[in-house]
């Protein structure tokens, strides 16, 4: 597995079942015909912490290995941009959106 992330970059996560909370009491209160801050009087984020995308990806090795669906547990580092859009045969300009969704 390969990564072309600087080793510290961050994003933001949060965990399916506080997203599903959080949508599913907005839906409730629809449905109950309540009255819901919307539009510029209300905006709905769920984030609840930052993620380091370097140890998902460490631990997502780990298992797609013992899966026998790649051939090292190791996550690899692109020595460049250049290298990774050829290894994913992507142009070059398309891998920030792979890697950050910011």
């Amino acid at each position: 597995m390969h990564s072309n992330l600087s080793l510290s970059q961050k994003v933001a996560a949060v965990h399916i079942s506080d997203l599903t909370g959080l949508y599913g009491h907005i839906v409730e209160k629809v449905f109950e015909n309540e009255a819901i801050p919307n539009g510029t009087e209300g905006y709905y984020f769920a984030m609840a912490h930052d993620i380091r995308w370097w140890e998902v990806l460490d631990r997502l090795a780990v298992v797609l290995d013992a899966r026998g669906l790649v051939t090292d547990s190791k996550t690899q580092f692109w020595n460049s941009d250049e290298a990774a859009a050829e290894a994913l045969g992507v142009p070059v300009p398309y891998l920030q959106p792979l890697w950050n969704s910011e």
